[in-house]
């Protein structure tokens, strides 16, 4: 927390930019009572607002309002993993936690991917504890949090809904994490329908960030490109512009349909394309994230965006690097059960993004998980070394798997380097 206050202090003065600022700005606009378009999904954008209302309007304000997310998700990992295998792996995850250097940038940087991550980590807390206790409470708090992580980031509705009808099939208890979930969705789409006079599926950004992952002139690698560029651009391809005019003279209301009918057309005339931008799209996903040394670089700190790249890179590949050797040898994660749950989270959660556009970004809310299982591999490596312990079943096919995982990793790695520089 002191390293995130430091910076927090250095960047005092720096102007919010990209989707930082736009989040600041619609939380200017709801703490003030003006009216706004819901481009942007409502739990960052009200939530800052009630920092806003509590505490002013200085873009500095958004900036503090990020870290209560940030020990909310180290919280959640510490007792996770103490539950797990006691104080060792959740030191050590701690330690992960606070030098990440894509995490300190979203711990001071108002984007939902922190919250994000903060309530998934809470939510997979809670589904540990409910296991562990069989107790309603926990299942209920595990739904609460997934249902609160929509509003943030709307593609963790598949995870809210069918993370726990999955989870409810080996523990039927757990189909209690379906009431808020049905209860805070309902009451949040009736709020928004009241607030604009038209029906609101969280935000609009989603069907256009489909249409624009899912377009003639979508690249077929850079798949996020026309999200995170001005779409307006003279340099896009006119045919993309044209299309882009034509849908802007529709209606709010009116908008979303269009897009979703553009999407579909698009995916039943070019099948083959939609399959290979959903092959790219999975690759980038698990590709190093460069957007918090990409920014430094953008703002006149060369030396230290690279430096960040290389930081950044080198620990996300050795938490995944550590992670899949958890997941892949029965030696260090002796429960099957949370093995394949955790990979139900992760596919659930990575499944809209397969599918719209996917970034290296997108998989921060992930990182938590990641770390905290790279940390408890690690520990076991530490303490027994790359050895088969005695009697233990299926521990040469585990490493084979998880080395061919590991040769892969790397590939997606050198293939974002390479697409990136050209």
């Amino acid at each position: 927390m002191v390293l995130r206050l430091f910076f927090l202090l250095v960047n005092a003065h720096s102007p919010l930019i990209g989707d930082a600022l736009y989040y600041d700005g619609i939380g200017n606009a709801i703490a003030q009572g003006y009216d706004y378009e819901p481009y942007w999904p409502p739990g960052l954008t009200y939530y800052l607002a009630g920092w806003k209302i509590a505490f002013g309007f200085n873009p500095w304000i958004s900036r503090v309002a990020m870290l209560p997310w940030f020990l909310a998700m180290a919280i959640a990992v510490r007792s996770i993993l103490r539950r797990q295998s006691g104080d060792l792996p959740a030191n050590l995850a701690m330690v992960l936690l606070a030098y990440f250097p894509a995490l300190i940038h979203h711990s001071i940087e108002p984007l939902s991917q922190l919250p994000t991550a903060a309530l998934l980590s809470l939510a997979f807390d809670q589904y540990l504890k409910f296991r562990k206790h069989r107790d309603i409470f926990p299942a209920l708090l595990s739904g609460l949090f997934l249902a609160l992580a929509i509003l943030f980031r709307p593609s963790t509705f598949l995870l809210a809904v069918f993370g726990p009808l999955f989870w409810t099939r080996h523990r039927p208890r757990f189909a209690a994490a379906l009431i808020p979930v049905a209860v805070i969705v309902p009451l949040t789409l009736s709020f928004l329908f009241h607030q604009h006079g038209r029906f609101v599926f969280f935000n609009d950004a989603t069907a256009r960030n489909v249409y624009l992952g899912n377009n003639p002139w979508t690249p077929s690698y850079k798949t996020w490109y026309y999200g995170s560029h001005w779409t307006m651009s003279p340099q896009n391809p006119p045919g993309l512009l044209n299309e882009l005019k034509s849908i802007h003279e529709y209606s709010p209301s009116e908008k979303n349909n269009v897009y979703w009918t553009a999407t579909r057309r698009h995916i039943v005339n070019e099948p083959e394309m939609f399959i290979l931008r959903t092959a790219s799209r999975m690759r980038t996903f698990f590709a190093a994230d460069s957007f918090t040394g990409a920014r430094l670089v953008n703002l006149g700190r060369p030396v230290l965006g690279y430096f960040t790249l290389a930081v950044d890179g080198f620990l996300y590949l050795l938490v995944i690097v550590l992670a899949l050797r958890w997941l892949f040898l029965p030696s260090y994660s002796p429960q099957p059960f949370l093995r394949r749950d955790t990979l139900i989270f992760i596919l659930l959660y990575a499944l809209p993004y397969f599918f719209s556009f996917s970034h290296p970004s997108y998989h921060l809310p992930l990182m938590p998980i990641f770390i905290g299982y790279a940390a408890l591999a690690g520990t076991s490596w530490m303490i027994y070394g790359d050895k088969k312990p005695a009697g233990m079943k299926g521990f040469v096919k585990g490493r084979r798997n998880w080395r061919i995982a590991v040769a892969t990793l790397l590939i997606i790695q050198l293939e974002w380097i390479l697409r990136m520089a050209t």
